[in-house]
């Protein structure tokens, strides 16, 4: 599991900051945000994950699909998304972060950051990385901060911040 996106309100009563809908269900609206630039689509029975510009959505009626709203993208098409970054609310400040990273054939990363660090820093050293090498890759923040957190029962060594109250995670068995 790791943490999911923005929220708003307290960790004890949130609820999500941008789209958020879930196997048909949606629990709240797409919101004009210079730091929720894009909506993350994940789609159960093709495996296909998107990331698509918030302002250019159009809603799945699906009962497969899970959307939400995050942000800003670091890297579009293999490039770093500077100008979203820059417009960002928290991407040139130093803070540990989050992230996904989707490819083609179906492939999707989960990305935990431990030390504080810019969003536009982070998106050189993931470029750079040799599990991206020849692929093409989107990737968009999913938080930063005090909320950042990581949970794997199969590898307890790579567990982040695990005490801490989450208002929304990502679990993926």
């Amino acid at each position: 599991m790791i943490n999911a996106s923005f929220f708003d309100g307290d960790r004890l009563d949130a609820g999500h900051a941008g789209w958020l809908r879930t196997l048909g269900t949606t629990y709240a609206p797409v919101r004009a945000d210079r730091q929720l630039t894009h909506i993350v689509r994940y789609d159960s029975r093709s495996g296909v994950t998107d990331v698509l510009p918030w302002k250019d959505f159009k809603p799945s009626d699906s009962q497969h699909t899970i959307e939400f709203q995050t942000g800003p993208l670091i890297i579009r098409h293999n490039e770093v998304a500077s100008d979203l970054i820059a417009n960002s609310i928290n991407g040139p400040g130093k803070y540990t972060r989050t992230l996904i990273a989707v490819g083609g054939k179906n492939e999707l990363w989960f990305i935990t950051v431990r030390k504080p660090v810019s969003l536009d820093s982070i998106a050189r050293v993931l470029l750079r990385l040799s599990l991206f090498k020849g692929k093409r890759i989107d990737v968009v923040n999913l938080d930063g901060g005090p909320s950042v957190a990581f949970f794997a029962k199969a590898f307890p060594q790579l567990n982040y911040n695990t005490n801490d109250r989450l208002p929304l995670v990502i679990g993926v068995k």
